[in-house]
This record gives C-alpha cells, structure tokens and sequence, in this order.
C-alpha cells in the first residue's frame, strides 16, 4: 500500500473530494450543538471548579458523588465527540479548502478542547480553559455553527499535500532518536492522512481505501500512546513536555516509510499538473 497511489485515486475520482466535504460537514453539524456544548462545560465548572470539590477529585475517582461522576463521564465523552469533529473538519480545510488553512476561530476551538480533554481530571490546570472556551462560544461574532469548504482544484491540493508527506519522510528518514517537537510534528503530519482516508473511507467503499485509512490509522494509535505518556508526565509535573526524546521502532519506521513510496502511476501525478488548473 503506498499512500501516494491512494492520494492521487481520491484527487482523480469524479465527486470523491466533494462527498468527504459533504461528509465532514454533516459530522460538524452532528456533534457541534452550541448550547449544549456551552451547558457541559458550564456544568463541569460547576462539578470540578468547586473550591470544596479539588481536594476530592481525582481521574481513579472522578467526584465524592455517584451523580456527579456520571455527569463528568457525559461531559468528557461529549468533548471528546466534538473535538474528533473539529479535527475532521480541521483536515479538510487544510487539505482541502482553497484556503488550505482552518479558520482562527476553529484552531483556537480545537486547541482548548485539547487541553480541557488531556486535563480533564485535574481542574486546577483547567479554570482559564474553561473561561477561554465559554467566552468563544458566548462571542456573538463566533461562525462556528456556519462551517463550509470550498473544495480546491486537484492539482492545487496535490502540491499542497506535498509539503506534509516530505516533512514525514524528512523525519522518518533521520537516525537515532527525534525530540518531541520533531515527534509532535510528525505525529500531526501523519493524522492529517489518518483523517482524510478515515472520511474517504466513509463515503466509499473501494477496498484500498480502507486498507490505506486502517494502517495510518493504525500508526496514528502507536503514535497516540507515545504522546498520551508524555503529557501525563507532564501534566503531573514529572517531565515537561518537550525535555522527551524518541526514538522509533524500526519495525514502525519501515511501516511508514513503506506508505510513503513514490507512485506506480506517474502519470497520473504529472497528469494533475494540468487537471482542474484551467
């Protein structure tokens, strides 16, 4: 499997770019509800940001009251739920949009609920997360609930896919270990793909495709716990973030390098130098 081949069957099949941003659309409008989402997190400032309440909560026993850990348990999974749809929708408008680039608005939205996701159950890390994200939905100039893409040309988001599928081999190609920024970079690079064949996968049902979104994501989840270790660390205190050194599997580095091999069908790379860039 070479994700190039699979890249350039997407660009060059009638409607598949248009389906997978109708898809990543709906999946927004599925899982973002404003109010509801404003309510979750007014009520977990409730539950957690008690005074009385930090000294008793914990992740192993998220709240003194049955209740109360039931309704943390629906707030993360519904945080969890609308973050996994910001991130879809990041993708597309990166890959793409005309645009190549996710609205301000959406960055900044995908990156606090980041941060209210990873430190959900230690509220004292998370009071100025959850302020941030209650000022940005109350904002009566937020577009949050008027998302588009305007698909780009063939040819221009193949040229644009370029730059994150070089950063990869670049990485990948290095010996010994990476640090964490190089690691943190690499990782992003890679789901971008995860994401854009996991919706691809979605709206078809060509074998290779879900071959393709089934190993980058598979990659994506070695990848995922690698990172999930270093911000525990961090979020504890024990290690910062960035002090942590990486250094891959060579079984792993294979698997992607593998992906990453030039396309059999040349021609139909060249052909995208010309295809919709009229």
């Amino acid at each position: 499997m070479q994700v190039k081949n699979e890249l350039l069957s997407l660009l060059t099949e009638s409607n598949s770019l248009e389906n997978i941003s109708l898809l990543v659309i709906k999946q927004w409008h599925n899982n973002f509800d404003r109010a509801k989402l404003l309510h979750a997190i007014k009520s977990y400032e409730q539950i957690c940001l008690d005074e009385g309440l930090l000294a008793t909560l914990s992740e192993d026993q998220p709240n003194k009251g049955e209740r109360d850990q039931l309704a943390l348990a629906e707030i993360y999974s519904q945080i969890k739920n609308v973050r996994k749809a910001a991130q879809y929708l990041r993708t597309s408008y990166i890959l793409l949009d005309r645009q190549h680039e996710a609205p301000k608005e959406l960055a900044a939205f995908y990156w606090f609920l980041g941060q209210l996701k990873d430190a959900f159950y230690k509220p004292y890390l998370t009071k100025q997360i959850v302020i941030s994200l209650q000022n940005l939905l109350e904002s009566p100039l937020s577009k949050l609930d008027a998302v588009s893409i305007d698909v780009d040309t063939p040819h221009d988001i193949w040229q644009i896919m370029q730059q994150p599928l070089q950063i990869i081999e670049r990485l990948v190609a290095n010996e010994g270990d990476m640090s964490a920024n190089s690691f943190h970079t690499l990782r992003k690079k890679l789901r971008l793909f995860a994401n854009l064949f996991t919706l691809a996968a979605k709206s078809s049902n060509e074998v290779n495709v879900l071959a393709m979104k089934n190993e980058l994501v598979s990659i994506n989840d070695v990848l995922g716990e690698i990172n999930d270790e270093f911000v525990a660390d961090s979020l504890d205190g024990h290690k910062p973030y960035e002090d942590n050194r990486v250094l891959l599997d060579n079984t792993l580095k294979e698997r992607i390098s593998n992906l990453l091999c030039p396309p059999h069908n040349l021609s139909s790379a060249t052909n995208l130098e010309s295809f919709g860039n009229d």
